[in-house]
């Protein structure tokens, strides 16, 4: 086949060699011309970065893709990529190559089987995602299309097919959460090879992750669980009992009933809802449900959960199925069926409370909870956990978990994960006052690391003392703020809680300021051994090293806003729990990159 097009005194020619351009001279001014002569000069100095996104070498158990780098697209890179480009810089600061080596063996295609995307390249696709911020795949995918710059940091030519949405799912899939933590902590070794890591101070806390699906509201959440109590009504039935005209409506009401109760536990307005609105939207659901030849996933979920209490609480089922048949044998209006409708009604509560955990908090996303962040604001999604080295703000430690997740519990297992990853911990470590819990002290107890923690101030009655004024003597004894010894008046107990009372409070001139006026002595209900190590803690936060620390801990909240205003952190692009820890590796991953693109030639010059 021979083509050739003619645009006046320049031409194109396609023949079945190759493809010719030829552009007429007089076409550059003689400035533009000399630039072009000396960018092409300086082409061959920058053959060898222009060409590192292509280089994907062989792994023992896998077979790549060979996408090479064409002349046409080699010019089309010389002329437009700007050698300080920043997608330039983090290309060059790490070895991508060691990404496939780690990727290699869950792939199986060393004989036989299509060549698949070297692992690098998909990752750095995804890491695309995070560095700029987008929300979605698909767009990433447009994005790379248009963008020269973003072709080649992927590691495509011009004319290169760019692999689909489906590709970088199974990409995810394939590897899992634990392969880009695996290749997150490779790169936080990058960066203490470099220097850029002092294991002097460390600072740990959350950021809120807001899901991409839809929150269900308290209303939808009942809903929801008195189809599954309904679920379980019918399996405990043969077929026959609950299928009586006369019982439909009584079981649906019991089942809108124990909905309503197990859920007003944690939405107190749930007690407010009106039981024939919540049967009308129980229709309306099951009809929608209907429509599905294997229902939504949200209602899988459930299903699993049921059969799974029915093979574990065979007591509980057999106990169900005695309370329902005595329903069915017993006349109307009897204390007898009155007292049957009161334990069947018990027994959906508690297993409406079993189930509740399966109840999604989200449309779409059903590993996302509802949870309180530390300034009183609500979210639907996650919790990432960054612990950052003071030195140069690098993530050495990550956790993602569900935003309903206690959080003092998760410093424990942020240290184990640092310490069996890296195989050290920071000298020091700075906590705000969320983590001034007496779990985080006994969890850290014995860890090689000294810990600094913002006090939490102890709530009182408004006016009078507050607990951190009563503190322990030499010898052991609780003091009042003047200094008296109060006395031991109950305990302590297993739990460590005791009650104090002052003995000389009624000619105390500080009785004013500390005795409310409805008591005879000031009474104060302590954890002895929490009291003793808060105060210790107090004292420690308020020292001139404390607070140095503390305050250092103020600063590297830039690192949770960097990450949320730039890579994602405080968006999650998933919808699964697994999916968006990935996507909180890939978030860190870009600080951390963006950390060691900026400081490695300062070091490496130094």
């Amino acid at each position: 086949m021979e083509l050739k097009l003619e645009f006046g005194a320049s031409h194109l020619e396609l023949t079945d060699k190759g493809l010719t351009v030829h552009v007429a001279r007089w076409y550059f001014t003689p400035k533009q011309w000399g630039r072009l002569q000396e960018m092409l000069a300086r082409a061959c100095e920058r053959l060898g970065w222009l060409a590192l996104p292509f280089q994907a070498s062989e792994q023992a158990g896998a077979r790549w893709k060979k996408i090479g780098l064409d002349g046409f697209s080699l010019i089309v890179y010389v002329l437009l990529i700007e050698p300080e480009h920043k997608l330039v810089k983090l290309l060059q600061v790490i070895d991508w190559g060691e990404i496939d080596q780690r990727c290699a063996e869950v792939y199986e295609n060393a004989e036989r089987g299509a060549r698949a995307y070297a692992p690098q390249v998909l990752f750095r696709m995804l890491l695309l995602m995070a560095l700029y911020g987008l929300s979605f795949e698909s767009s990433l995918v447009r994005q790379i299309e248009g963008q020269v710059v973003w072709r080649w940091f992927c590691g495509f030519g011009m004319l290169t097919a760019i692999p689909r949405t489906a590709t970088l799912c199974y990409f995810r899939q394939r590897l899992g959460a634990d392969k880009f933590v695996e290749i997150l902590v490779w790169l936080i070794q990058q960066c203490n090879q470099a220097g850029m890591i002092g294991w002097d101070e460390g600072y740990f806390d959350f950021t809120g992750v807001a899901t991409s699906a839809t929150q269900l509201t308290p209303y939808q959440r009942v809903v929801v669980l008195a189809k599954a109590l309904e679920a379980y009504v019918v399996g405990l039935d043969d077929g026959s009992i609950v299928a009586e005209a006369e019982l439909r409506p009584v079981l649906r009401q019991l089942v809108v009933e124990a909905a309503k109760t197990v859920l007003s536990e944690a939405h107190k307005s749930v007690a407010k809802l009106s039981p024939q609105s919540l049967s009308r939207s129980l229709d309306r659901l099951d009809e929608n449900v209907e429509r599905m030849p294997r229902g939504p996933r949200w209602w899988q979920q459930i299903r699993q959960e049921l059969n799974s209490w029915w093979q574990r609480e065979t007591d509980q089922v057999e106990y169900g199925q005695s309370l329902l048949h005595c329903l069915a044998a017993m006349s109307q209006d009897t204390d007898q069926r009155q007292a049957s409708l009161k334990a069947l009604k018990e027994h959906l509560c508690q297993v409406g409370r079993a189930l509740t955990p399966s109840v999604p908090h989200a449309w779409g996303d059903l590993s996302a909870r509802v949870g309180t962040l530390s300034a009183g604001r609500s979210i639907c999604g996650y919790l990432a956990g960054y612990l950052v080295d003071s030195k140069c703000n690098v993530i050495i430690g990550l956790l993602s978990v569900p935003a309903n997740t206690a959080q003092a519990p998760q410093v424990k297992i942020v240290v184990d994960k640092v310490k069996n990853c890296l195989g050290r911990l920071p000298k020091r470590l700075g906590l705000d006052s969320a983590f001034d819990r007496k779990q985080v002290y006994l969890d850290l107890k014995g860890e090689p690391l000294e810990t600094f923690i913002v006090s939490r101030s102890h709530r009182t009655r408004q006016g009078i003392f507050a607990p951190e004024l009563f503190v322990f003597n030499e010898v052991g004894q609780l003091c009042c703020p003047r200094g008296s010894p109060m006395q031991l008046k109950y305990g302590p107990y297993e739990n460590d809680r005791a009650i104090y009372e002052g003995v000389e409070c009624a000619s105390c001139q500080l009785r004013g300021q500390c005795v409310p006026e409805d008591q005879p002595a000031r009474r104060l209900q302590i954890d002895v051994v929490g009291h003793r190590r808060w105060l210790e803690n107090r004292a420690k936060s308020h020292s001139i090293e404390g607070q140095r620390i503390l305050k250092q801990r103020f600063a590297r909240e830039g690192v949770f806003g960097h990450a949320n205003t730039y890579h994602n952190g405080d968006r999650a692009p998933y919808r699964d729990g697994a999916m968006n820890a990935i996507a909180d590796c890939l978030t860190a991953f870009a600080v951390n990159l963006e950390r060691l693109a900026t400081h490695q030639p300062q070091l490496l010059a130094a």
